[in-house]
């Protein structure tokens, strides 16, 4: 059941545990599914939130699993892997190898893969050399594949890119930096926008003293309102698509012309641990965009930060739990409830505990802060059967 509108919008307590050797975990976005891949043997499992437990097993990885992600249908699942290729799996399909629609090999290791928003025949890979790749399934390899990379001052392929997202659309594609930048490629042309190039401010030291690595989460809220924006209310300008080149053509097909305009790309926000100063190991938006979630690098504990996006972005709360660290964290796409995934590949459920308000349904009813001994009367359940004042008759009636 959808929650109230009055309802606690972040998770509080941890209600369920998986037992799982899981590294990665997503939820389907129709919300009855779990995809959690194995870091060990490359399997992925598909839980029901229903019962809580595996219904599906798919095994087509001969190393660990480093990403899974969903569909918009939630029909298809894509998984990428440390040997050297992504997975598209039917679900629709029978059979623990059968359902795999297509695999997409590549030059080295990579670290992560999403779908198109609205195709499945279009993923977005990034690889262990700091890669990106665009690749459209229904092309021929060598004439579906695209690197993002800043051709126009002459970079390599490997751009240091660590982590990448489309837009909500799919027009565009954010990519994050080893060096702590922001690239933003037209899906279109595969080029850098020309208002892409955002200077992150100088990342904040480790709890050992040492900047982080970058970027390596990059998220994207799939509504409208959260999604990233210019100061002028704008995405960076569209270019125009060449002929013969365009995996997302089919996207959005109305909006060449939209988003013109001069200007950058604004922060809103610096989410940081002013305490512990740790990194993180996961990013996930809460279903209405207004609360960001984070799980904490620190390998000795288990911690999930919660903040608000409006305002000054305050911290909500700290979610803890004793025992090993953070490997992934995901919320549900439209209830609060969070998965977190711990080293130990243990997956745990966060959810608000609902109170009942059962003075709702009956006026009368009043909730007790203790417990009360009730004193039954000897006579108060005793069954009392009404005799006939002729019961002679109602036999002979019978025997007759």
């Amino acid at each position: 059941a959808l929650p109230g509108p009055l309802a606690q919008e972040y998770p509080d307590k941890i209600t369920h545990s998986l037992d799982s050797s899981a590294s990665v975990a997503q939820f389907s976005p129709n919300g009855q599914l779990l995809a959690a891949g194995r870091g060990d043997d490359g399997t992925v499992e598909i839980w029901d939130l229903h019962t809580y437990r595996v219904m599906r097993r798919l095994e087509g990885h001969a190393r660990g699993v480093v990403s899974v992600a969903w569909s918009r249908n939630s029909r298809y699942l894509l998984t990428s892997s440390k040997d050297f290729t992504c997975a598209v799996w039917d679900l629709a399909v029978e059979g623990r190898t059968a359902c795999k629609r297509d695999t997409v090999w590549f030059p080295s290791p990579l670290t992560g893969a999403v779908f198109h928003p609205r195709t499945s025949h279009v993923i977005l890979a990034t690889l262990s050399t700091h890669e990106c790749v665009l690749v459209d399934l229904r092309k021929p390899r060598k004439q579906g594949r695209w690197y993002l990379y800043n051709a126009e001052e002459g970079y390599s392929k490997s751009t240091g890119v660590t982590s990448a997202r489309f837009t909500p659309d799919g027009q565009y594609v954010w990519a994050g930096t080893a060096a702590g930048d922001l690239m933003i490629f037209d899906t279109a042309s595969k080029m850098l926008s020309p208002a892409a190039n955002v200077d992150s401010p100088a990342p904040a030291p480790g709890a050992d003293g040492a900047a982080p690595n970058g970027l390596p989460k990059i998220t994207v809220h799939t509504s409208a309102s959260a999604s990233p924006h210019a100061p002028n209310g704008s995405l960076p300008p569209t270019t125009p698509t060449p002929a013969g080149a365009d995996p997302g053509a089919e996207v959005d097909a109305d909006a060449e012309g939209e988003g013109e305009g001069e200007g950058g790309i604004a922060i809103e926000h610096i989410y940081s641990d002013q305490i512990g100063r740790s990194a993180w190991t996961g990013l996930s938006w809460s279903p209405d965009g207004e609360c960001l979630l984070a799980g904490s690098a620190d390998k000795g504990s288990h911690k999930l930060f919660i903040w608000y996006r409006s305002g000054r972005g305050g911290l909500a709360k700290v979610l803890e739990d004793r025992g090993v660290g953070v490997e992934d964290v995901a919320w549900h796409p439209y209830l609060p409830l969070i998965a977190s995934v711990s080293n130990n590949g243990r997956i745990n459920l966060w959810s608000a505990l609902r109170k009942e308000n059962w003075s709702a349904f009956a006026p009368g009813f009043e909730e007790l802060e203790e417990n009360i001994d009730y004193e039954e009367r000897e006579d108060e359940f005793d069954i009392v059967r009404a005799l006939s004042s002729t019961p002679h008759s109602h036999l002979s009636c019978i025997l007759t």
